[in-house]
């Protein structure tokens, strides 16, 4: 039988080596996949299962990784809900949601039919990755993906959020419980499809005040959690892990990804034993330190973790302008338990 490490550590199982992958770690930083996208758009590199399965394997090729994360986008669900989005980079939708006409128009995901792509992915991977290698499913949070909705791109002042927080908290309420309830159905898909474990991303978690996290973060990062954990280990990103950290802790999320802004040990100390921590080098030490610089951050995370359930991971994603090999490094150095 095959022990798959990333697994070991999410069932709280001794374990001998802290296992490794990272948010991102398919994407821009390598040539591989810069050379793939001078053929197909993004969306095209979604859509297509042989395709987002090569590019879910590059990374996993030249590092192996303890886990593969499938290629594809937070808001790739709501394609097929009805929305009606482009990547330029960043997502870009014809008609943002700002009414509840416009969240009643939402349909309900059946991902069989409306994102099979994503599951054949899924397939796919797992017929290609080793048997100790786990394979990790993900999906948005409802406030992070509502936050892309109802602005229509990225926003550095999410000023259509905080509007519709304030005046219509009711239409984003709604538009929350539409979200939670198809990603739920989303993910366990996803999970009959192959995934060992899954990963929910609230990015945008970090721009709300505690008390508006409580009201539109909390509740639904919980209900998808608690629909969730009895089939399959459950990592929760948060980001805001400081600001969040007490409110974070009642989701009762099997696997918390802690970001860069507290420690690993001061997030010990909050959620104890029994919940396995991953994270949480800084991107930006990968991308531009020395290596002296990582070996000494890798070390201080790897003590501070010792003896405590651990997934080496970074603190958000892999910056575009990493070089390769401070990830080959990086990998070396955890493998190595230095």
């Amino acid at each position: 039988m095959h022990i798959k490490p990333l697994l070991q550590v999410a069932s709280l199982k001794k374990h001998d080596i802290t296992p490794i992958w990272l948010m991102r770690q398919a994407g821009r930083y390598l040539k591989e996949y810069r050379s793939l996208r001078e053929k197909y758009s993004f969306l095209e590199s979604c859509q297509n299962p042989e395709l987002a399965a090569e590019i879910s394997l590059q990374p996993y090729k030249r590092f192996s990784f303890d886990g593969v994360i499938l290629f594809s986008d937070i808001m790739t669900p709501t394609i097929g809900m009805g929305v009606d989005l482009d990547f330029a980079p960043g997502p870009v939708l014809k008609k943002p949601i700002r009414t509840q006409k416009d969240v009643d128009f939402l349909t309900a995901l059946s991902p069989e039919e409306h994102v099979p792509y994503v599951l054949k992915t899924l397939q796919i991977l797992k017929k290609e990755i080793r048997p100790e290698t786990s394979l990790i499913g993900f999906c948005g949070a409802p406030f992070t993906v509502a936050s892309y909705l109802v602005e229509g791109k990225h926003s550095n002042d999410f000023s259509r959020v905080r509007k519709m927080m304030k005046e219509t908290p009711a239409v984003l309420k709604a538009l929350l419980e539409k979200l939670t309830d198809s990603f739920i159905l989303y993910l366990k898909a996803q999970v009959l499809a192959g995934a060992d474990l899954i990963q929910i991303f609230d990015t945008w978690a970090e721009i709300l005040s505690e008390s508006e996290y409580l009201e539109f973060a909390f509740p639904y990062e919980k209900k998808m959690v608690d629909a969730l954990k009895s089939e399959i280990p459950v990592i929760l990103f948060a980001k805001g892990s400081k600001k969040h950290i007490y409110n974070i802790q009642k989701v009762e999320a099997p696997i918390v990804s802690i970001d860069t802004s507290l420690t690993l040990k001061e997030a010990k100390d909050v959620f104890g034993s029994q919940t396995v921590l991953q994270g949480n080098l800084d991107p930006e030490i990968l991308q531009n330190g020395s290596k002296e610089r990582i070996r000494e951050a890798v070390r201080k995370i790897l003590a501070e973790m010792k003896g405590h359930p651990h997934i080496f991971n970074l603190g958000h994603g892999v910056l575009k302008a990493t070089p390769t090999d401070h990830v080959s490094y990086l990998v070396d150095m955890v493998r190595d338990g230095i």
